[in-house]
C-alpha cells in the first residue's frame, strides 16, 4: 500500500517486517522451536505503530478495485485487537483496583483459551476478527472518517463485553459443579 503512495521506504520497512515475522511464524507454529520474548514483540510493536502513524496520515487512495478512504480508519482496524485488549485489561484491573501493570490472565487470548479453544482456535478466531475489522474499515468509506471509526471501536467494545459475558458464565457454571 505504500508503494502506490510512492512511500518507498515505508514499502521497505513493511516488506522487512511482514518477511521476518512470517520466518519467525514458521518455526513458531505448534509444537514451537522459538519464542518471541518482549524486545521482539516490543520492536515488532514499535514498527507497527509507526506504520500505522503513517498510514493514518496519508490521503485516501484507491488501491486497484478497493477504495481506501480513510486511511486512519484502517490503521485503527488493523491495531484492533491489540489496542482493545490493552485497553479491556487496564479497566478491569483499575475496576478490580489492581495495578494495571500486573500480569495476570484476564487478556483476550487467555479468555478464548478459557472457553476450550485450542492455541490454532484463538489465533484464528483473533485473525478473522482482525479481517472482519479491516473488511469493515474498509465497506465504510462511504461514511465520515469519525463515524467509521466510531463504529469500529464500537464493535471492538461489542467484542470484548459478549468474550467476556460468554467467558464469565463459563467460570460460573464450573464452579457450581465444583461446589455441587
Amino acid at each position: 500500500m505504500f508503494y502506490e503512495y510512492g512511500e518507498l521506504s515505508y514499502s521497505y520497512l513493511a516488506l522487512a517486517m511482514a518477511g521476518s515475522t512470517l520466518g519467525f511464524l514458521l518455526f513458531n507454529i505448534h509444537p514451537a522451536k522459538i519464542f518471541m520474548g518482549d524486545i521482539g514483540s516490543m520492536l515488532l510493536g514499535v514498527f507497527m505503530a509507526v506504520l500505522a502513524i503513517k498510514l493514518s496520515n496519508l490521503e485516501p487512495l484507491r488501491l486497484g478495485l478497493i477504495p481506501i478512504r480513510h486511511p486512519a480508519s484502517l490503521s485503527m482496524a488493523i491495531l484492533i485487537i491489540p489496542i482493545m485488549d490493552m485497553l479491556t485489561v487496564i479497566v478491569i484491573r483499575l475496576y478490580l483496583r489492581l495495578s494495571p501493570f500486573n500480569a495476570d490472565k484476564r487478556h483476550t487470548h487467555h479468555r478464548l483459551l478459557g472457553l476450550g479453544l485450542s492455541q490454532h482456535g484463538v489465533t484464528l478466531s483473533l485473525l478473522l476478527f482482525n479481517a472482519f475489522m479491516v473488511l469493515m474499515a474498509l465497506l465504510m468509506g462511504g461514511l465520515d472518517s469519525w463515524l467509521c471509526a466510531s463504529i469500529l471501536v464500537a464493535l471492538s467494545i461489542l467484542f470484548q463485553v459478549i468474550l467476556i459475558w460468554v467467558y464469565l458464565r463459563k467460570v460460573n457454571a464450573n464452579s457450581e459443579k465444583e461446589i455441587a
